[in-house]
């Protein structure tokens, strides 16, 4: 029995097309579970599969997400401009996320850790 740990970006778009690949490793007898955002619980829990409590990062992005989609113009003005970046969300507070990773895998002891391009922690 393999150990998998989905780390994936918190965003429906990024856990999704993970799911039916954690579903079936889970279903051949594997360990899975998820290292994501608490708000991607309904999702990661509603497909069956288990969502590491303790680990939280991506506070920035989800509060950024909501923003541009209740106020895209607002968004669309300062990138336009110049004054912001949306990349730079993606590494706010980079550190404690990768700290809070390692003790994770020092607990849960994957065999193996599947990312997206987007899964920096």
């Amino acid at each position: 029995m393999t150990r998998v740990l989905f780390a994936i970006h918190p965003a429906v778009g990024h856990i999704g097309p993970t799911i039916a690949i954690a579903q079936r490793l889970q279903s051949q007898g594997h360990a899975v579970a998820y290292a994501s955002h608490p708000e991607m619980s309904s999702t990661i829990e509603r497909a069956g599969l288990p969502l590491i409590k303790d680990f939280h990062w991506g506070d920035l992005i989800l509060k950024v997400r909501e923003e541009i989609a209740t106020r895209p113009n607002r968004w669309i003005a300062l990138l336009k401009g110049g004054r912001g970046s949306l990349t730079s969300i993606y590494f706010h507070d980079l550190d404690r996320a990768v700290q809070s990773l390692v003790a994770l895998l020092n607990g849960w002891h994957a065999d193996v850790v599947v990312t997206d391009i987007m899964g920096y922690p």
